[in-house]
Formats: C-alpha cells, sequence, structure tokens
C-alpha cells in the first residue's frame, strides 16, 4: 500500500502483485521521454551545470505547467528544490541502490512507467536495479510532442529523443 503513489494504488484491480526486480534500461519507453531528460541532468550537471539545469528547469516547467509544485508530493515546491530531492535520491541510490521497502516503481499495462520519472533516471544514471511492480493501468504519455506543446526547446527534445535512441 505504501509503496506505489496512493492515485495509483487506488486505481489496481487485483488484490495481489508481485515485485519484480528489472534492470532499468528495460524501461525506457518512449511513452516517458521525461526519464531521457531527467537523466540528461545527471547525466551533464557534472561538466556542464548550468545546460543541465535548463534542460531539467524546462522538463519540470512542463510537467507541472509552470508552477513547479508536484500534486503528489507538496514537499516539491520550487525549483531549487526539487533539484535537492533529485540530486539526494541520486546520491542514495549510488550509495545504497534502490530501496524497494521505501518505493516500487508501477509499470502500466504498456511497460511504460506510470510514476517514478526520477527514480528510474538516477537507477539508470547509477546502473541499480529498480523494484517494479506490473499492472494492468493503461500508459500515460510524456512523448515528443507532450514537450512540444508545452514549449520545451526543440534542442532539448532533440537531446533526450538521442539519448532515447542511443538506450
Amino acid at each position: 500500500i505504501d509503496k506505489v503513489e496512493p492515485y495509483v494504488f487506488k486505481e489496481l484491480k487485483r488484490k495481489k502483485y508481485e515485485v519484480q526486480w528489472v534492470a532499468p534500461e528495460k524501461l525506457i519507453n518512449w511513452r516517458r521521454l521525461d526519464v531521457c531528460f531527467r537523466y540528461l541532468y545527471l547525466d551533464l550537471k557534472e561538466k556542464c551545470q548550468e545546460l543541465a539545469e535548463d534542460i531539467y528547469y524546462c522538463d519540470i516547467k512542463a510537467q507541472t505547467l509552470g508552477k513547479m509544485i508536484d500534486p503528489d508530493n507538496f514537499g516539491k515546491a520550487g525549483f531549487s528544490n526539487y533539484i535537492q530531492i533529485f540530486d539526494d535520491l541520486y546520491e542514495s541510490m549510488k550509495k545504497r541502490g534502490f530501496l524497494a521497502e521505501a518505493t516500487i516503481i508501477p509499470v502500466s499495462k504498456d511497460g511504460a512507467i506510470i510514476n517514478g520519472g526520477h527514480r528510474l533516471a538516477a537507477a539508470l544514471k547509477s546502473n541499480t536495479m529498480v523494484a517494479v511492480v506490473f499492472t494492468e493501468l493503461p500508459s500515460i504519455c510524456c512523448d515528443y510532442s507532450y514537450f512540444y506543446e508545452r514549449a520545451v526547446p526543440q534542442k532539448y527534445i532533440d537531446m533526450a529523443v538521442e539519448y532515447f535512441v542511443a538506450s
């Protein structure tokens, strides 16, 4: 119950689900291009922090429609807070791996993650297996068009797509 987001848990149909461990690259999916934006942030932040933060800012601005507040986690409010929480998540995952006792990534019937883009990006960058539960729920779509329609700069969308194609 407390391992997936309440709005996801509420939609689950079955009484029992099996938690599985999978390699994070198996969960890269065209429907969740946001994961590629977040991976780019982690990959670039040591090389070119300003570019990394701008890419991540555009992702979060698109995801929150400019509000910079996560409706599933009111602790994420303001861009600097997003950065701090994401950086902390990544550092934790590098040290301790993916903590299934704390969280599990729900996966749609189409194989795309339903939530957990930050967790998946951190796992990709730290080469850490992730705990998932495969559900019968539909996918959400944060694809190329999603970001284009939310005025994310074309060059950043292209960078995310290039990472997607390469993985």
